[in-house]
């Protein structure tokens, strides 16, 4: 009867003993969305809240293979990619807060994080998704001059992450010669710049807009131009200048000839003279206006 009784009691201790240390991770379910340069907070709590500090606690990203974070008997290991960024707060880990704070976060921190904690007789883990998103610069819309018969625009725009896409509209809608031409390239940091070049056809004048749209949340920035009907006009204008400017110079020429074929008439002193020049005069272009003269 004793026996069981003890036994009784052991059992007891033992099924309270794993109840009291049992617990669970819990760590947000939607991503964490945030910028680049900032500062971070990964949370993570045990539940029921009880203290950490005498646990092992290891933060790592991608099921594990980059080592984030790590805590055992009361030192801290930050990982390679991570040194310098990261912290698990003492006031924390004594009320089962093992969140972890990263600092000046970079395009390649972010990715699937596993929060993991254990007591030597229980553990448990739970991921998080952190995700890095940055809205870059309005568009600027350049005039590249005439091209093919029509206007050559450019649109410009940098500090993207994740990779933008880039669209042209027109109002009223017009019908496009040429599909425009994007060009996408990542700067050192990471971030996305994108170019793309437009061909307005021909008296296709209006508002023309350059809209990028952010890879992720699908944000929107734009900027428009507006092309009046007179910058499709180059051909006309540049062939209205020619016919004026030849119509100058013939009323130039002209008048200079009239002039010369006048001074020289009056220097004659003979009749072979003047029928010596009316010879020459048959011989050249002019002739019909040098008889003007006679």
């Amino acid at each position: 009867m004793l026996r069981l009784s003890v036994a009784g009691i052991v059992t007891l201790l033992q099924v309270c003993r794993v109840t009291t240390e049992s617990f669970a991770v819990s760590v947000p379910t939607a991503p964490l969305v945030t910028r680049l340069g900032d500062d971070l907070t990964v949370p993570c709590h045990l539940s029921p809240a009880v203290s950490a500090v005498a646990m092992e606690v290891r933060w790592a990203r991608e099921s594990g293979r980059d080592p984030v974070h790590v805590y055992r008997q009361h030192q801290h290991t930050q990982g390679r990619n991570f040194s310098g960024r990261t912290t698990l707060s003492r006031a924390g880990l004594e009320k089962g807060d093992v969140s972890l704070l990263i600092r000046d976060l970079r395009v390649a921190d972010q990715g699937r994080y596993t929060c993991f904690v254990d007591s030597g007789s229980f553990y448990d883990r739970a991921e998080v998704e952190v995700k890095i998103s940055m809205t870059g610069s309005a568009p600027l819309v350049s005039l590249d001059g005439h091209q093919s018969g029509g206007i050559a625009l450019s649109c410009e725009s940098e500090g993207w992450y994740p990779q933008p896409d880039v669209q042209w509209k027109t109002k009223p809608r017009t019908t496009l010669s040429a599909a425009p031409r994007s060009h996408i390239t990542r700067t050192p940091d990471g971030l996305y710049s994108v170019r793309s070049d437009l061909l307005l056809p021909g008296r296709a004048g209006g508002a023309v807009s350059c809209v990028v749209t952010h890879g992720g949340d699908r944000t929107q920035v734009q900027s428009r131009v507006y092309i009046s009907d007179e910058f499709f006009m180059p051909g006309m204008t540049l062939l209205i200048s020619l016919i004026l400017f030849f119509s100058i110079f013939v009323i130039i020429i002209i008048t200079f000839l009239i002039f010369y074929c006048r001074l020289r008439k009056d220097n004659l002193k003979t009749k072979d003279d003047i029928l010596k020049l009316n010879n020459v005069l048959e011989n050249t272009t002019f002739k019909y206006l040098f008889e003007v003269c006679n």
